[in-house]
């Protein structure tokens, strides 16, 4: 698959990883991402934590791969996670994820912010959604390995500024 780099306005080929590993030299995985799906997490123990506006309900994963456990605190307002706490095999929280400033987008909620820290060597990352749209359709030639090539050896931009993604235009 294909990853594209907006602050370089670079495409980079993305090979076959495991889903816990960083995705392109950020503290995001694969899996934060849902480029490779936790299944893991869909399974564990819950409960609901707080009172008030800051009642969330919390997921318990059991282990996987190196995580003694993930705790996902999910808001009891809108059902989207709020934040995401990750322990070692020693019980020691290691990496957390917190999904911020919810916006309504098209009827919807979502978080246009997404920040990820390493509690070990304190290095984070943050994902921001400036422009979101739902319920566009997106033809799959956009997304097809020809077109991108094209485009890299006629050296155009691969995704131009006003690109329109409903149009269909290359």
């Amino acid at each position: 698959g294909w990853g594209w780099l907006p602050e370089v306005r670079r495409l980079r080929e993305i090979a076959g990883v495991r889903r816990t590993d960083p995705f392109l030299g950020t503290v995001f995985t694969y899996e934060d991402l849902a480029l490779a799906t936790p299944v893991e997490r869909r399974e564990g123990s819950g409960r609901w934590v707080g009172e008030g506006d800051d009642r969330m309900f919390e997921l318990v994963s059991p282990p996987y791969h190196y995580y003694d456990r993930v705790v996902t605190r999910i808001d009891a307002a809108t059902g989207l996670p709020r934040t995401v706490l990750f322990y070692d095999r020693a019980g020691q929280l290691f990496r957390e994820q917190h999904f911020e400033d919810v916006r309504k987008i098209d009827g919807r909620r979502f978080p246009t912010r997404i920040r990820v820290r390493d509690r070990l060597t304190g290095e984070e990352s943050i994902l921001t959604f400036e422009s979101i749209r739902f319920d566009v359709a997106v033809p799959p030639e956009r997304f097809s390995e020809s077109i991108v090539q094209r485009r890299l050896a006629g050296g155009e931009d691969l995704i131009p500024e006003a690109a329109d993604p409903a149009s269909g235009d290359d």
